[in-house]
């Protein structure tokens, strides 16, 4: 019996939280007994005769504190990446277009009026079949991403139909989604999508209406606020299959007092059919006040019946989808790359005529990564929750012979993270 290397001691006011980051199990002790509590789980083998410690050692043992061997858990984490990586499912995102209606200040891309061509979305059936055909694929997802991917609908509805045919022909699995700001959603549109399978949804909601409508505007929208909250609720009523996610883009001003009762008012009568996902826009550095704000935000939510997506939720393989095999992002002019985070012209891969992708440069997100590539990250008892750079950064600093951390304050930062999502979901005492 060993202690896992995946085991936590932080830190309350007068308790100590054991958390275990395989199992995303916790318990709660009194900072007095902490040093025994810590003896007996470090050092189990020590405990293992002695017949008034064999209960906590079982349920020490179901809980994934202790291991039977420290290799288990590290194996069970790289074998679940590797799954990850090698499904046989292809997931497609398509950018119909590079344009946008409107100008959100954080947005990384520098939108550009550029539409889909008849001939790139040719290439794109062409490479739909061929690709499935040569790599024995068992599922096609589609995933329409932008700009803003609804001011070319004709485009979508057209590759996505003959898709869908496609697949259903081949016994193939099909899925398909759609990142969008909604602002573009109708009858009419929501009435295609749910004919052309749509199920995956995520619409971004960024703070309280003063703030989301001063982010998403335009010289035609002004309330943007009450328009994305009612098509969300327009696309769960009339596609009852939906997996509707809300994305809460978060800055410390845009959470406010009165943000929970804004978004309950519009969502409450569907708030079983949605997931609210926070997200911290990302040009703003975390501080206290931010994160309070959003943690009370998140528990007064949880308190009205709505579900919240963490990260933490049961053991996943946290890693970016570009770690994927079978993954890939198509831009507006055909050209390709893993990563849609990138600036259109520096994307590497284009379709050829035939639906092949040909490479400017050797993509490495697949191979060259944190199991396979002398890393820090292999060690590090922060694994099952970080799970290393983003494949983007790694690919930054190719020739580097070993992937070293780049967190800044690594201990604090998921220590943060756990007391949170505990805190979630069991009112701590701190």
């Amino acid at each position: 019996m060993e202690s896992s290397q995946y085991n936590y001691f932080i830190q309350l006011d007068g308790n100590i939280l054991v958390f275990n980051g395989f199992t995303k199990k916790y318990f709660v002790i009194r900072a007095k007994n902490a040093d025994k509590f810590k003896e007996v789980i470090n050092n189990p083998e020590l405990f293992r005769s002695d017949s008034r410690y064999l209960p906590f050692l079982e349920k020490m043992s179901e809980a994934g504190f202790i291991v039977d061997s420290r290799n288990t858990q590290y194996e069970e984490i790289k074998n679940a990446y590797k799954d990850y990586q090698m499904e046989d499912k292809y997931i497609l995102l398509i950018m119909p277009t590079y344009s946008c209606n409107f100008s959100c200040w954080y947005c990384v891309q520098k939108h550009q009026d550029v539409f889909m061509s008849d001939s790139t979305a040719d290439k794109i059936k062409k490479h739909i079949v061929r690709y499935i055909t040569e790599n024995n694929i068992k599922s096609l997802y589609i995933s329409w991403f932008g700009g803003e991917p609804l001011l070319y609908f004709d485009r979508i509805r057209q590759i996505t139909a003959f898709a869908r045919e496609f697949c259903q022909k081949q016994k193939i699995n099909f899925g398909v989604g759609i990142t969008t700001n909604s602002s573009l959603i109708n009858d009419d549109i929501v009435d295609e999508m749910r004919n052309l399978s749509f199920k995956g949804f995520q619409i971004t909601v960024d703070g309280a209406s003063p703030y989301h409508n001063m982010t998403k505007k335009s010289s035609s929208i002004f309330n943007s606020f009450d328009l994305t909250l009612n098509n969300i609720v327009k696309v769960v009523r009339n596609i009852p299959d939906a997996d509707m996610t809300v994305r809460i883009n978060y800055t410390e001003y845009n959470i406010t007092k009165d943000f929970v009762i804004e978004l309950d008012h519009y969502l409450s009568p569907v708030k079983d059919k949605i997931t609210i996902m926070f997200r911290k826009v990302w040009q703003v550095k975390e501080n206290s006040t931010m994160h309070d704000k959003v943690l009370d935000c998140i528990k007064e939510l949880l308190k009205r019946g709505y579900r919240i997506e963490c990260d933490y939720d049961n053991f996943q393989v946290q890693t970016c989808y570009v770690e994927k095999k079978n993954y890939l992002s198509i831009f507006p002019d055909g050209k390709v790359d893993t990563c849609s985070n990138i600036n259109i012209s520096d994307a590497r891969g284009e379709i050829e005529e035939d639906g092949r992708i040909s490479w400017k440069s050797p993509v490495l997100a697949t191979h060259d990564n944190i199991f396979e590539k002398a890393s820090e990250c292999k060690d590090c008892t922060f694994l099952p929750l970080c799970m290393g750079p983003c494949p983007l950064q790694r690919e930054k600093r190719k020739g580097v012979k070993v992937i070293r951390c780049y967190k800044q304050n690594l201990p604090d930062e998921f220590h943060q993270k756990i007391l949170d999502y505990c805190n979630m979901l069991t009112e701590l005492d701190y």
